[in-house]
């Protein structure tokens, strides 16, 4: 028994040590990332300030009257706050931000590790904190580094059967409704992959599911939705930067030229009169929005980024289809699919935007895929030239 416990700890120790070389090689590559994105894009400051983040700043100073629009985004507004209680600058925030960039580093090595291997994983992981399109947001100031961070680590809780995840995916699915208004279709589909796990009889699983998502739109509608159609404009609904033939938000070079309904009511049922009236027009539409998003170059990028953007993607989508091919799990395909249909579908139906941040709400998720496709890939060009080299 004495020799059994010694050999218990040994163990242990051991599997420590590992974690800890782990984490130290997520940290090393978490700073090269950022050197590397600082050189390419000229980021001077450790707080990036620009775009929407004075909106989230302007918001901060009267916290307790923000209007309906703000209050989409309430979580990230009181946690950059509260931050600032630290560093006014912002700082504090960014340092958040970076800790849940790691957190989520480690969350996607387990589950790429789980599914497709120890290179698998360490490809992925190298990519997310390295790919100069992803790891830039991490010092911005706006909600994308906190919500890529934050499904990826959901989609690690949830594929997990363990019971104490209970209690961390409960606070974690409502930073995220409150981090941003398309943060409930994450939590909605989080919970999906939950059921999926957890649950072995299908009536069950197809009632729970149902209940997920009515419960979920029922949230948005009333509580988001609701709350802010009496204060919003008309110019700022959805269904009128539709009429607009907003692709890419706001660049109007873009602009698809859509038909006009024959009427003056900018209702959600009008909306949806108007999808079935021109069906042909709004599937080409949401189309362009999500071509736009999926390639990422843009006409305002110097050629060289677009070179390098065009280069990376194709590389990024080749080999996550090859790991949807060579993966023998195919749950965790159908997990990525659960996360990936609801942003697709709300980008189609709403906006692109300049500089594709949108995309990586679901890109995120096939990371895992992406890495055991390249893994799959250098494991075959070393058995092929081993092979060749040994005769």
């Amino acid at each position: 028994m004495f020799q059994k416990r010694i050999k218990v700890e040994s163990l242990f120790r051991h599997s420590i040590k590992i974690d800890k070389q782990k984490l130290l090689a997520i940290l090393g590559l978490f700073v090269f990332g950022q050197i590397l994105v600082s050189l390419l894009f000229n980021l001077k400051t450790l707080v990036i300030s620009r775009g929407d983040s004075a909106f989230y700043f302007q918001a901060t100073n009267h916290i307790l009257d923000l209007d309906s629009f703000e209050k989409m985004y309430v979580g990230y507004i009181y946690l950059l706050h509260f931050s600032q209680l630290i560093f006014h600058s912002g700082l504090f925030m960014i340092v958040i931000q970076a800790l849940f960039v790691i957190l989520g580093a480690y969350s996607l090595f387990s589950v790429t590790e789980e599914y497709g291997g120890n290179l698998a994983a360490w490809i992925s992981t190298s990519f997310y904190l390295l790919f100069p399109m992803l790891s830039q947001w991490t010092r911005y100031v706006l909600t994308e580094s906190l919500f890529y961070s934050l499904i990826i680590i959901g989609m690690r809780l949830v594929t997990l059967k363990s019971g104490w995840v209970n209690f961390i995916l409960l606070p974690l699915t409502a930073f995220l409704i409150l981090l941003r208004p398309n943060g409930f279709l994450i939590t909605c589909a989080l919970l999906t992959i939950l059921i999926l796990n957890r649950i072995n009889i299908a009536w069950k699983k197809v009632i729970f599911i149902i209940a997920v998502w009515f419960l979920g739109f029922f949230f948005y509608t009333v509580l988001v939705g609701g709350g802010s159609a009496g204060e919003s404009t008309i110019q700022n609904s959805i269904f009128e930067k539709t009429l607009e033939g907003n692709v890419v938000y706001g660049v109007k070079d873009l602009f698809y030229k859509m038909p006009m309904p024959g009427t003056d009511d900018r209702s959600n049922a009008s909306y949806l009169k108007y999808v079935f009236d021109y069906p042909v027009d709004n599937i080409k539409i949401g189309l362009l929005r999500l071509y736009w998003e999926l390639k990422q170059t843009r006409p305002w990028y110097s050629i060289y980024l677009n070179i390098f953007i065009s280069v990376s993607m194709i590389f990024f989508y080749c080999l996550s289809v090859f790991g949807l091919i060579k993966i023998k799990s195919k749950e965790l395909a159908l997990y990525i699919g659960i996360l990936t249909v609801p942003s697709l579908l709300l980008i189609a139906l709403t906006w692109s935007i300049w500089e594709g941040r949108f995309a990586w709400w679901f890109l995120v998720s096939w990371i895992p895929l992406f890495g055991l496709g390249a893994a799959r890939v250098v494991e075959s060009l070393k058995y092929k030239f081993g092979y060749e080299s040994a005769h």
